[in-house]
C-alpha cells in the first residue's frame, strides 16, 4: 500500500507562515492603496479618523470608491513640534471666500456633554487656524484662510450620508451605518474640479465604541479615557480647510492619530495652511 510521505513539521510551518505573508501584504496593499484623484474630479474627500491611524477617501457624485488611502501612526524622527517642517494637502481648497459654518449644539448631548462648554471648544479649536494662528513656534501666525462661526442649528452633518444641503454644520451624531463608520471623527468636503463647495464635521456620539469608559470632555486633555473635543476637532478643521495627514509627524496636528496637544499647531500645520492659502 503507497503511503505518501508526511510534509516536515518545519516546513509546514514555512508554507503557512508563508501563505500568511503574502496576505498580510496583499491586504497591505489593498487598505493602503492611493490612486490620487484627478484634479478636475467632482465628488466627496472622506477624512476618516480612527483612534489609531486614518483613512482619506475619494468618492464621485454617486459614492462609489475612487481611491482609498490608508495612514497608519508612524513614530518618525521624532521632530520637536517647531522643528518639523512636514505637511501635506489634499486635492482641493476653499475658492471663493470662505463660508460660514454651523454647529449643532443640541447634538453634543447626545455624547454627554454641555452645549455651551462643547461649543465653545469647536469654536476654538477652529480659532486655531486662523489669524493669529495658535502655535508655540516662532512662525508668522498670520493665514488667510478665514471661516466664521454663523451659529447654532438644528441641522444634521448632511454629508456624512454624501447628500447635500448648501450648508457646512458640524455634529456629534453616531456614525453607523454612514460613510464615517468606524471613526472617532469624520470630515467629508464636496469638492467640484479641486474648488471645495461644502463640509460637514461628524463626531461620533458614542465615544464608547473605542474602549469601555471611553468618553468625551470638555477639558483640554486626550488621554487614554477621554477624547478632548478641543484637540480632535483642531485636526477635523485642518481636514475641512484642505489638508491630509502627515505619517512621520507625531507632535503635529495633522499626525494620523488622535493624542493630547493637538490644540497647538506645529511648524508643519503652520507651513501647510499657509500654503494652502
Amino acid at each position: 500500500t503507497y503511503r505518501p510521505k508526511s510534509i516536515p513539521m518545519r516546513l509546514l510551518l514555512r508554507l503557512v507562515v508563508l501563505v500568511l505573508g503574502l496576505f498580510a501584504i496583499a491586504t497591505a496593499a489593498l487598505a493602503g492603496s492611493a490612486l490620487a484623484a484627478p484634479a478636475d474630479s467632482t465628488g466627496y474627500y472622506i477624512f476618516k479618523d480612527m483612534r489609531a491611524g486614518a483613512v482619506t477617501e475619494f468618492r464621485d457624485r454617486r459614492g462609489k470608491l475612487v481611491s482609498r488611502e490608508a495612514h497608519a501612526a508612524h513614530k518618525g524622527e521624532r521632530q520637536s513640534a517647531c522643528g518639523d517642517p512636514r505637511y501635506k494637502l489634499a486635492g482641493g481648497r476653499w475658492r471663493d471666500g470662505f463660508p460660514s459654518y454651523l454647529v449643532n449644539v443640541r447634538s453634543s448631548a447626545a455624547a454627554g456633554l454641555d452645549g455651551s462648554a462643547a461649543l465653545a471648544d469647536l469654536v476654538s479649536a477652529h480659532s486655531a487656524w486662523t489669524s493669529p494662528l495658535v502655535t508655540d513656534c516662532q512662525v508668522p501666525r498670520s493665514s488667510a484662510y478665514q471661516q466664521h462661526f454663523a451659529g447654532p442649528t438644528e441641522q444634521g452633518a448632511s454629508t456624512a450620508l454624501l447628500e447635500l444641503d448648501g450648508l457646512n454644520v458640524v455634529e456629534f451624531r453616531s456614525l453607523r451605518g454612514t460613510f464615517c463608520d468606524g471613526a472617532v471623527a469624520c470630515v467629508v468636503v464636496y469638492s467640484e474640479k479641486g474648488r471645495f463647495l461644502e463640509a460637514d464635521m461628524a463626531l461620533e456620539a458614542d465615544a464608547g465604541r473605542f474602549g469601555p469608559g471611553m468618553r468625551w470632555s470638555t477639558g483640554d486633555r486626550t488621554d487614554q479615557d477621554e477624547f478632548a473635543v478641543v484637540d480632535v476637532a483642531t485636526h477635523e478643521w485642518g481636514h475641512f480647510a484642505g489638508l491630509d495627514h502627515v505619517e512621520k509627524s507625531p507632535e503635529l496636528t495633522m499626525f494620523p492619530f488622535i493624542h493630547d496637544g493637538m490644540q497647538t499647531l506645529g511648524l508643519g500645520d503652520v507651513r501647510g495652511i499657509r500654503t494652502r492659502y
